[in-house]
């Protein structure tokens, strides 16, 4: 049994009993960085144990789905908000050395909980090569109060409908599934569909349909990670929301969205039965290891159920890569590429994380292209919109799989209780722009 694994277990049976082992965990984490004299002058502003009067709000601060915030959802021992790269590289280590799982929050877009990172939220326009760099934390809001990035009507003025937007105050509860279409629907299939919509004690059910094809399809599938191109009509999403905090509620709205999904089934993609990787779905599989490290070949059998849905053939490069950059699997959760090299559970060295804290940005393919690409289809896809998506949702996918990851147990599954979130945990958020370089490093490490 590795040490991760048993740390799982303690943090466990400390939701049960006031264990001692958490708090020596957390302190020996705060001790170690406080060692670095990067991280000592500002311990207070960006290390938040669990004690800490501020350790509440900030966990909760960018939560977007109310599934992932109950009283049994496992937290996190400490929350490090990191402002530079030294920061980030102290994090790293201290936790290798402590046997501490780590998990990146991003900007709330997962639809999972897996991320969040919501300090990265800056958006730098290009006027003149008409491009925009927008960051993995930035919402769709941000992105449309720039007032050189307007999303124009056929007339070229901006649309009403941005115009009159107003964001939605409370947090909800949600879920999401996606499907990709090949072949034209039939009417009855349709006509099927639209019966389930109008089920009763259903709040807001919704399915989205995102045409392809045009520019899309001249990419070849095999260029970055996102491969569904040629031969997709289009993408569809289905979404459910409820207000209710009741478990029956809840259960009723989970089982409505994974009937409809099921009765789709006949009328979409298979073999696989794609799915797009910014409407992230535990449904279609999870790494049951990843917060130990696991076996490489166990943990590649068990991506691979989801990752060739995600990535089709693409998966296969993405776990090479993954594999030269995280031989050990340390940066791991329920849908993050695996790592081949991962032999024996829980292992991992500071040599390993030091160099995976600097290096530049990994693979030109699978890093680079990926990273270098505006993330606003992340940032559509965490408020339920659809525009940009299907210019960007290609490179967003490698994106969002860099936001899915999250460092410590706050990461939830699909109910909140995946065995992976049961770890002692750290939760790591990035810091300012000029930090790029290892969020593209952190790409390649998580797709």
């Amino acid at each position: 049994m590795s040490l991760l694994l048993i740390l799982s277990l303690v943090f466990l049976l400390s939701w049960n009993v006031a264990a001692a082992g958490d708090d020596d965990q957390q302190k020996a984490f705060v001790q170690c960085l406080s060692n670095s004299t990067s991280v000592a002058s500002n311990i207070s502003n960006i290390v938040y144990p669990s004690d800490n009067p501020s350790f509440s709000s900030i966990l909760e601060f960018s939560i977007r789905n109310r599934r992932f915030d109950t009283p049994t959802t496992p937290k996190p021992l400490v929350i490090v908000t990191p402002r530079n790269v030294s920061h980030i590289q102290s994090a790293v280590l201290c936790a290798q050395s402590h046997n501490l799982q780590l998990r990146v929050r991003s900007g709330g877009h997962d639809y999972e909980g897996l991320s969040y990172l919501i300090q990265m939220s800056n958006i730098t326009v290009d006027v003149a090569n008409r491009t925009a760099w927008v960051q993995s934390g930035a919402t769709v809001g941000q992105v449309y109060a720039q007032s050189t990035i307007q999303f124009a009507g056929v007339n070229g003025t901006t649309l009403d409908s941005l115009e009159s937007r107003t964001p939605v105050k409370d947090v909800i509860y949600f879920k999401a599934k996606s499907d990709y279409v090949t072949k034209p629907i039939p009417d009855s299939a349709m006509d099927g569909l639209l019966k389930m919509m109008m089920q009763d004690g259903i709040e807001q059910p919704y399915v989205i349909f995102t045409p392809y094809g045009g520019k899309m399809a001249e990419i070849a599938s095999n260029s970055i990670p996102f491969p569904h191109r040629e031969g997709n009509l289009f993408k569809i999403q289905y979404l459910v929301y409820w207000k209710e905090d009741s478990e029956e509620v809840s259960n009723a709205h989970m089982k409505w969205i994974r009937d409809v999904y099921d009765y789709m089934g006949s009328y979409v993609s298979s073999n696989p039965r794609a799915a797009y990787i910014n409407y992230r779905d535990l449904d279609i599989g999870e790494n049951m290891n990843s917060s130990t490290g696991g076996n490489g070949t166990t943990a590649y059998q068990q991506a691979k159920v989801w990752g060739v849905k995600y990535f089709k053939g693409n998966f296969e490069r993405l776990v090479k890569i993954k594999t030269a950059f995280d031989p050990t699997n340390f940066f791991s959760n329920e849908q993050s590429i695996p790592s081949l090299g991962a032999g024996k559970e829980g292992q991992t060295t500071s040599s390993n994380s030091s160099s995976s804290a600097s290096a530049p940005s990994g693979d030109s393919d699978g890093g680079n292209n990926a990273g270098n690409e505006t993330q606003s289809g992340d940032n559509n896809a965490g408020n339920g919109t659809q525009s940009g998506d299907v210019g960007q949702g290609d490179n967003n996918t490698n994106n969002n799989n860099n936001n899915g990851t999250q460092i410590g147990g706050v990461g939830q599954g699909d109910n909140g209780n995946s065995t992976t979130q049961t770890s002692a945990s750290v939760v790591v958020r990035y810091g300012p722009r000029s930090y790029y370089y290892l969020v593209l490093l952190f790409l390649v490490l998580f797709i």
